[in-house]
């Protein structure tokens, strides 16, 4: 172990804050939310490792996924291995001050609004739009066939919420706990930690590296996301089996208000967010290697998401009718409707792997709403040699 780290650690936000530091105990590569909250638990379970997080642009970790993720916690279909992860994840997204110590008063709450599959199943479709106060009942009649669909299983439990507060209060809580941020700066791995390439903008708005210092480090946490697979292979040579995807969540421009509930239909996910409903597509395997996100077409004309994106819609049209009508904003390019890049882990939950003796693998990908939180807290543990997890204790 080097030195013990300060009380509190520092955020190095541009080139012009001298960076001099050249060993830690632990570098974690990405400002996500699984990357910030593995930093925090390291520093929880290990108050004296030197903890360092590196992440290419601001936090959380702009032009990933944290900013645009699905936000959705439901029980629904939930397999029994994962449940009381799942339930230990939920009190997070309530208070995320009560896990971290942060809180941001303006940032967005959860909304515990349930989450309803709509199905052949469950309680007839009439009696749950029946429980709904009159202007949900409307909204919803508007966005779903309910006589046609039937049945109606609901998770008064579930809700939505903002992943860019989660990953807030962690980042926050990790800096207090004395992990040191290192913003805008790319990391390369090596054999001894990892090179740390400091990036500033010229006057001709160009971005630039700027520094290069190589830093040592006992462990390193890859924690970028869709793109953690790929830095391994280029890096070090270690090749895994996990994959990505490019999502991409068109919106139904109709106002809906924030205690909406959720729905679900046909494998897509409605739930309110700003400017109208989000319009969360079905999860699909990972993209070819090669891949790059463009629009398809429909009827002939071209679109802004992407074919697949289409086809399930299609699919959709008989049971979600608000998908015929002018409020969907599927866009005119693929610039134009929120997506990002997603890690697809084998077996389809969020995961962490030891890939050598210094490095390991940390992904969420589709399922990180609902348990990945306690993944990266796990994660901390084993490396911390902690004993117990709080989804034990109140199992």
């Amino acid at each position: 172990m080097t030195s013990p780290a300060p009380s509190s650690g520092r955020v190095f936000a541009h080139v012009g804050q001298p960076f001099e530091e050249r060993a830690y105990d632990v570098v974690v590569l990405g400002g996500g939310r699984m990357g910030l909250a593995a930093a925090f638990y390291l520093r929880t379970f290990q108050p004296d490792a030197r903890v360092l997080i590196v992440e290419r642009g601001g936090i959380p970790s702009e032009g990933g996924l944290t900013g645009v993720a699905r936000g959705v916690w439901t029980a629904l279909d939930l397999p029994s291995a994962w449940k009381a992860r799942a339930r230990w994840t939920r009190g997070v997204w309530r208070d995320p001050a009560s896990e971290t110590g942060v809180r941001r008063p303006h940032d967005p709450p959860f909304h515990e609004v349930g989450v309803a599959a709509l199905s052949e199943h469950g309680e007839d479709a009439a009696r749950f739009l029946a429980r709904l106060p009159q202007e949900h009942r409307i909204l919803a009649t508007t966005l779903l066939d309910f006589e046609r669909i039937g049945g109606a299983v609901f998770d008064d439990t579930g809700g939505y919420g903002s992943a860019t507060t989660l990953a807030l209060s962690y980042g926050y809580g990790a800096v207090r706990l004395g992990a040191d941020l290192l913003l805008n700066t790319e990391a390369r791995l090596t054999n001894a930690g990892v090179e740390v390439r400091r990036l500033d903008i010229t006057s001709t708005m160009q971005i630039v590296v700027a520094e290069t210092h190589n830093v040592t480090a006992s462990h390193v946490v890859v924690a970028v996301g869709s793109e953690g697979p790929a830095l391994l292979e280029h890096d070090l040579g270690v090749v895994t089996t996990h994959g990505r995807a490019y999502v991409q969540f068109p919106r139904l421009e109709l106002t809906a208000p924030s205690d909406f509930p959720v729905l679900r239909r046909s494998g897509f996910t409605l739930r309110p967010g700003e400017g109208g409903l989000r319009v969360l597509p079905p999860v699909r395997g990972a993209d070819p290697a090669g891949y790059e996100p463009v629009g398809g077409r429909l009827v002939g004309v071209p679109v802004g998401v992407r074919r697949e994106v289409i086809d399930d819609l299609l699919v959709a049209l008989p049971d979600v009718p608000a998908f015929e009508s002018d409020k969907l904003d599927l866009g005119k390019a693929a610039l134009d409707v929120p997506g990002a890049w997603e890690a697809r882990p084998i077996g389809g939950w969020p995961v962490w792997e030891r890939v050598s003796k210094n490095v390991s693998l940390l992904l969420g990908g589709p399922e990180a709403d609902r348990v990945g939180l306690s993944v990266a807290l796990d994660f901390a543990a084993t490396l911390s040699g902690a004993r117990g997890r709080p989804w034990e204790d109140r199992a």
